[in-house]
């Protein structure tokens, strides 16, 4: 479940696990957040196979790729994005969940 700032919520059988969203500052448009949130989820799926905690970790991304999203217009931020800064925001949320 998306919760928009405030992260999103994995639900299943065995319990709940919430992700907060990437603190951001700059909040240009939400335009798209949603859309770059399941993009990340279930790329991040895609690619990971079996792993054990995969969901769990998929929502991280899912998350990462919504706060680069809110930060431009349209797709401008996204398109300049690397896959070392998909991870640096991401060890900064899982770094948020290990407090």
């Amino acid at each position: 479940m998306k919760r928009g700032e405030h992260g999103a919520t994995l639900a299943t059988r065995d319990g709940q696990f919430s992700v907060p969203s990437f603190p951001t500052d700059r909040v240009v448009d939400p335009t798209g957040a949603g859309d770059s949130f399941a993009g990340g989820t279930l790329g991040y799926l895609a690619q990971a196979g079996g792993e054990a905690g995969a969901l769990r970790r998929a929502i991280v991304y899912g998350s990462v790729m919504g706060s680069f999203a809110v930060e431009e217009f349209g797709t401008k931020r996204i398109q300049g994005v690397s896959r070392d800064d998909i991870e640096q925001r991401a060890r900064v949320i899982l770094d948020m969940l290990r407090v």
